[in-house]
């Protein structure tokens, strides 16, 4: 699976999004559902329980826009100079 995957995925950029940007964990996304099973751990009689967050819902459609106004400062005036320094 390559980037093409969740470049072209609206539901996977909006996840993403919540996740990174609003650092929401999966408990707080609400397109998301817990799913779990119990596997015999073979070696002994406890079970393993597994579990994953899968997509319950398409997550609301996210609209943002970045801003660059550094960018915008340093190539106002000139040339492009995209090298950021601090």
């Amino acid at each position: 699976m390559g980037h093409s995957y969740y470049g072209s995925n609206r539901a996977a950029l909006s996840d993403l999004f919540a996740l990174i940007k609003e650092n929401r964990g999966a408990a707080d996304r609400p397109w998301l559902r817990m799913e779990s099973a119990t596997a015999d751990a073979g070696y002994n009689s406890d079970s393993v329980v597994n579990s994953w967050w899968i997509f319950n819902s398409q997550p609301a459609e996210i609209r943002w826009v970045w801003y660059f106004d550094r960018l915008k400062q340093m190539t106002a005036n000139g040339p492009a100079d995209t090298t950021f320094r601090n």
